[in-house]
């Protein structure tokens, strides 16, 4: 009943919407639309269903759903043989997405709603909602690179931390305390090197998620990035191939501490690891923007890649995870800047970090 009194319909009786103004809104959906009617026949099908399907909806309307619709699972059995909701208890409402097989080999993803004029009575349809899987796909593919890329950037120091600390357990008093001074630092810079990709997988998820957040706080420039270059220093990199220039007026930068120290370390990481010598990193100031510039020597980025550069896994035939310049632009993107990739004047990858001056 209704609060007034009278007796209120089922959305199915209450629907009476003509058949062509239907039909016209299902186009419109997104997904894939298929009704299946009480006689187990195709009823209606929507353009998006037919392009998923790759089937006209002439060939489908009209006939009996097991004829038309040959889906299968992963095992091989028939969909409606296995739904079969005419049968179904009348408190199953449908069922959640399930990945079936077409025959024309496509991979689509189905769910089911059953269509009863009330509590308890027996199905009357079945609407069908279809989506395509190729974008679940790429997104489980992309997941296997992530797993992929991650173990084997850890593989390495790891292998290193567990062979130089059962060496220095086994044969402590046969080593000199140079050997063992090097063997810690060794274990130090690979203990360094998985917690930053940690701390980077950290970010991406929060990037993903849209979770990621600044709150900026004043920081001395010059105070970051030798906190930076000291990092890099125990990678054996020759530190007076770096030269740092910050213009008087961007002395004190405004930038979540953290988020900083990430964009600062991946920005020169980047050109450690892919760029040739000198380095040079400058700090400026414009009338609303701090802006950082790291530019190296080395063969750069085609300017073709540039709008790729920022993409998640993006290694354009380089080593590493391809997930730093990804980190860059979200943390960048978090302070409400900007970040930009181009040609440096010797020719390599000049990086432009822009993040907003703080107001009053």
């Amino acid at each position: 009943m209704s609060p007034d009194g009278s007796e209120r319909l089922h959305p199915l009786e209450a629907a009476q919407l003509p058949q062509d103004m239907i039909q016209q809104a299902t186009t419109m959906l997104p997904d894939g639309l298929v009704a299946v009617g009480p006689n187990l026949a195709v009823e209606m099908v929507n353009l998006r269903a037919e392009q998923i399907l790759g089937m006209k909806a002439e060939d489908l309307v009209g006939h009996p759903t097991s004829e038309v619709f040959d889906l299968r699972d992963s095992a091989g059995r028939e969909y409606w043989k296995e739904l079969d909701p005419w049968r179904a208890l009348t408190i199953v409402s449908g069922h959640r997405e399930l990945l079936l097989l077409a025959p024309n080999g496509r991979q689509i993803l189905v769910t089911a709603r059953y269509l009863r004029a009330g509590p308890k009575r027996s199905v009357q349809g079945v609407l069908l909602g279809l989506r395509g899987a190729e974008q679940r796909l790429r997104a489980e593919a992309d997941q296997a690179a992530l797993i992929s890329t991650v173990a084997h950037e850890l593989r390495a120091p790891l292998s290193g931390v567990h062979g130089f600390s059962s060496a220095m357990l086994r044969h402590w008093d046969e080593l000199t305390d140079s050997q063992k001074q090097l063997m810690v630092r060794t274990i130090e810079t690979d203990a360094g090197r998985v917690t930053r990709l940690i701390t980077e997988l950290l970010e991406v998820a929060r990037i993903d998620s849209g979770r990621q957040q600044a709150h900026p706080l004043p920081i001395p420039a010059s105070e970051a990035i030798e906190g930076t270059i000291r990092r890099i220093e125990a990678t054996g990199f020759d530190l007076s191939a770096i030269t740092v220039s910050i213009a008087p007026d961007a002395e004190v930068l405004h930038a979540d501490p953290d988020g900083l120290d990430r964009i600062l370390t991946n920005l020169l990481d980047n050109a450690v690891r892919h760029g040739d010598p000198p380095i040079e990193i400058s700090v400026t100031r414009d009338e609303s923007h701090h802006v950082i510039r790291v530019a190296d020597h080395g063969p750069g980025i085609p300017e073709a890649m540039w709008h790729m550069a920022f993409a998640r896994f993006w290694r354009g035939g380089r080593g590493g995870t391809g997930l730093g310049l990804y980190v860059v632009k979200g943390l960048a993107e978090a302070h409400n800047g900007t970040v930009e990739i181009g040609s440096s004047a010797g020719g390599g990858a000049l990086l432009t970090v822009s993040l907003p001056v703080q107001s009053g």
